[in-house]
């Protein structure tokens, strides 16, 4: 199961310190500054559990903030979902930590008729429903804001790694997945420390 409330604790307390600046910027976003290009990242360490969150926006991802409008549509939301489903195409973890993917979860406003993308079971780490709105606005600017605000894919990654001590690297890959995604702002709380900072094509990689 992800996150459970001991993890949850973890992180949320020990965060406080580190992200204060963090956390206004993604308050920022959330209360309507919507920003093409920025991504969020945050990473969890408990033991042998590692714990990844992920945010996007939508429009990085797919190229479009709507729900799809046709088949090609759909099937490009499709195809973003199992990448993102499929860590081991975008995130290189040590590879002598021997971390395993447990649990993979993603979702998208835009992914019609199906629930959420979701896979269980051992993986190497290396290699909602959308909806109408019940109101209907006279005025479509508020209804495109609603979709931009809204449009966001999300993902949250479980694994276990057997020499959690030998994890020093966290290599991010979703630059090459989706070209227009400009930065990342991550935060990890490891048991050697707390880090946080920004990701872009040419630095891609977390060192701990």
């Amino acid at each position: 199961m992800f996150f459970s409330n001991m993890l949850r604790l973890l992180f949320v307390v020990a965060l406080v310190p580190v992200s204060t600046s963090f956390a206004q910027e993604g308050q920022n976003r959330a209360l309507g500054a919507h920003e093409h290009g920025h991504g969020k990242m945050m990473i969890a360490q408990d033991e042998l559990e590692l714990l990844v969150e992920l945010h996007l926006p939508g429009v990085d991802v797919v190229g479009f903030e709507h729900v799809p409008e046709n088949h090609e549509q759909e099937h490009v939301v499709e195809l973003a979902l199992n990448n993102l489903k499929n860590a081991s195409l975008w995130l290189r973890l040590t590879e002598s930590a021997k971390c395993q993917i447990e649990d993979a979860h993603v979702s998208s406003p835009f992914a019609v008729g199906q629930d959420d993308h979701k896979d269980e079971g051992p993986q190497g780490a290396h290699g909602d429903h959308a909806h109408d709105s019940a109101d209907k606005h006279d005025d479509s600017h508020d209804d495109e804001h609603a979709d931009v605000i809204h449009s966001e894919f999300s993902g949250k990654y479980h694994f276990h790694c057997e020499a959690p001590d030998k994890l020093n690297e966290v290599d991010v890959g979703l630059f090459n997945l989706f070209p227009s995604l400009e930065e990342i702002d991550f935060q990890a709380v490891m048991t050697k420390g707390q880090y946080a900072g920004k990701l872009d094509a040419a630095q891609s990689r977390i060192r701990f």
